[in-house]
């Protein structure tokens, strides 16, 4: 893999913009458990900015007037010691949306819950940083998997089974790109993607 390509499926891939390609497979594919049937496609649109508000915008934004004030050297946090702030602020906005979401009652709940899953991943990904560079790319990746899985294990929602099988390859892509980058180890994807799998399934299933 040469390292344009690598870069670019990091770009496309990045965990910013998972919580969003979420909401999309579970709305085409798995929509009942999560009142998505419900939603107008009006409607889930609209959902579907407000996340991406909350959870690529806010914190991108957030990341960058960090970069101009000299507070981060990158922003791409290659430094691992700037990284476990940044993680720990950056959940500040999820959980800000989980509270909005869960507040709304009513279809908004079960996405609220999506997004706690999401909070309680990046939490333990900067609790993890302040000893290990975790990937952050494999934890979103981890997480996606992780609650795919479960959507199918715990609701029997059969459709769900090719976008997890896509997502499982597409996982071990991004994760390639990584160690391609030379940014992570072999052992810093492999936690990172482990810990947000088991995130994704544990939420799922008590949730």
């Amino acid at each position: 893999m040469t390292q344009k390509i690598a870069r670019l499926i990091s770009y496309i891939f990045h965990p910013v913009f998972i919580p969003v390609l979420l909401l999309l497979v579970i709305y085409g594919f798995a929509p009942t458990p999560f009142y998505f049937s419900l939603f107008s496609l009006k409607s889930f649109l609209a959902l579907c900015g407000i996340v991406l508000l909350y959870t690529a915008i806010f914190p991108g934004a957030f990341i960058y007037w960090l970069f101009k004030r000299k507070v981060i050297s990158d922003v791409e946090l290659p430094e691992q010691t700037e990284r476990p702030k940044i993680y720990l602020i950056t959940s500040g906005f999820y959980i800000a949306l989980t509270y909005f979401l869960y507040s709304k009652g009513g279809m908004l709940r079960p996405t609220s819950f999506l997004i706690g899953i999401m909070s309680v991943s990046i939490i333990g990904l900067g609790v993890f940083t302040l000893k290990e560079k975790i990937s952050a790319h494999a934890t979103a990746m981890g997480g996606f998997v992780g609650i795919l899985l479960m959507v199918l294990l715990k609701y029997g929602e059969a459709h769900i089974e090719y976008p997890l099988f896509g997502v499982i390859i597409i996982s071990g892509i991004v994760l390639s790109s990584r160690l391609a980058l030379q940014v992570h180890s072999l052992k810093q994807v492999s936690l990172g993607f482990l810990w947000g799998m088991c995130v994704g399934l544990l939420g799922i299933f008590f949730l």
